[in-house]
């Protein structure tokens, strides 16, 4: 009996663990975990813009594409919708996928040990002079001419449609 109930306790301790630490994560104070900010850029069928000064969202679907040379060094990502073809490079690999659907795992759980030899594998890929500790270099991050369009046309749409009650998108 003794076991038993050890036994329910350490699955009931694991479980507030795990509750504890996402807690400890998402409301970290004073000292956040997690440096973040998330903004809405679609809402249902339609994109959405949060117009503010100095700031730009990018907003649609996107996909990153990144571009990697035929040695397999990491040459840029490129950020794209998500409809737009993959850029035509000699090694081109995906890099967003779908993990979670209607709030489950799409995936078994890895493994820790395959994840950080992917891991390795990433980070070795790197050009040296973004992997340096002092004076790193910036990589190289492009926005696609598409993806650009489309916050433009979203803020003209929305000049064009000021006071006929619609809204194209979400001003603040």
């Amino acid at each position: 009996m003794v076991h038993l109930l050890r036994a329910r306790l350490a699955v009931v301790w694991r479980q507030c663990a795990s509750i504890l630490a996402m807690i400890a994560l998402l409301s970290a104070r004073p000292y956040p975990y997690l440096d973040m900010a998330y903004k809405l850029v679609r809402y249902g069928t339609r994109n959405v813009l949060k117009l503010s000064a100095g700031k730009a969202t990018w907003t649609g679907r996107k996909q990153v594409y990144r571009v990697s040379d035929a040695a397999g060094r990491f040459q840029e990502d490129l950020v794209a919708l998500e409809d737009e073809p993959p850029p035509s490079s000699t090694r081109v690999d995906v890099l967003l996928r779908s993990v979670m659907r209607d709030g489950a795992p799409i995936e078994p759980r890895r493994e820790l040990g395959p994840i950080r030899e992917h891991c390795a594998r990433q980070v070795a890929a790197l050009p040296d002079g973004v992997r340096r500790l002092h004076d790193a270099e910036p990589y190289p991050v492009r926005f696609s001419a598409r993806l650009v369009s489309v916050p433009r046309r979203l803020e003209q749409e929305m000049h064009a449609t000021e006071g006929a009650g619609s809204t194209p998108c979400i001003q603040t």
